[in-house]
């Protein structure tokens, strides 16, 4: 993972309104200058990690 890239991506979503509409409807295009994991883009999206998920169960 690149806490960089993730840094980039929310630092960009808490200043631009734009942006962050872009994320909601249109994710893919919103998220594609970044270099993400399939994790990291779940994180952004809302979405569940392993860990998440794991630490969700118990």
């Amino acid at each position: 993972m690149s806490l960089q890239e993730l840094e980039r991506v929310m630092a960009r979503a808490l200043r631009d309104e734009a942006f962050r509409l872009l994320l909601r409807t249109a994710p893919d295009e919103a998220l594609a200058e970044y270099e993400l994991t399939p994790e990291e883009r779940a994180i952004i999206l809302g979405g569940s990690t392993d860990a998440r998920s794991e630490g969700q169960r118990r």
